[in-house]
């Protein structure tokens, strides 16, 4: 007979071992958690992930530079941007997708859009917390080499 299935059902004394293959993103930037996130959802979206990880944290994350980093296979990426170059015989193309929550509709647009196994989240720092790292990292080192001058060449670089 063809086309006939046959399923083997465990009896006693059988052994049954299930195997589970974590599913994993990886979170890093501006996030509260910088890290491996591993999840178990099937559907995970890019707002569950950011939550996941952690969230923003408030005026040390960019809301407009959220990105999601992952391989689409190649047909994909010709039909959402036919212009990107893609050498012949290559499958799969590294997409970066921007995700600005400053702006509400995109909330709905993270619902939406799944998380897949080994995507990358990235947030990006606000800018006034890059100026605030710069300004302390001259401030210290003039500081720590020319104590009685260092507010005045401070105070000449911030124009």
């Amino acid at each position: 007979m063809t086309g006939v299935q046959t399923c083997a059902l465990p009896i006693s004394g059988d052994v049954l071992t299930l195997v589970s293959t974590p599913q994993t993103f990886t979170a890093f930037g501006a996030t509260g958690r910088n890290s491996v996130v591993p999840f178990d959802a099937v559907g995970l979206s890019v707002e569950e992930a950011v939550a996941k990880s952690g969230g923003l944290i408030g005026i040390e994350s960019d809301p407009e530079g959220v990105f999601l980093l992952r391989r689409e296979p190649a047909n994909l990426v010709r039909q959402l941007a036919p212009q990107h170059p893609i050498q012949p015989g290559e499958t799969t193309v590294n997409v970066v997708y921007k995700i600005n929550l400053r702006d509400a509709n995109t909330y709905f647009l993270a619902r939406r859009m799944a998380v897949f196994n080994k995507d990358i989240i990235y947030v990006a720092p606000a800018a006034a917390v890059e100026y605030r790292k710069l300004r302390s990292e001259e401030h210290t080192s003039e500081l720590q080499s020319h104590s009685f001058i260092s507010y005045a060449v401070f105070c000449l670089k911030k124009k």
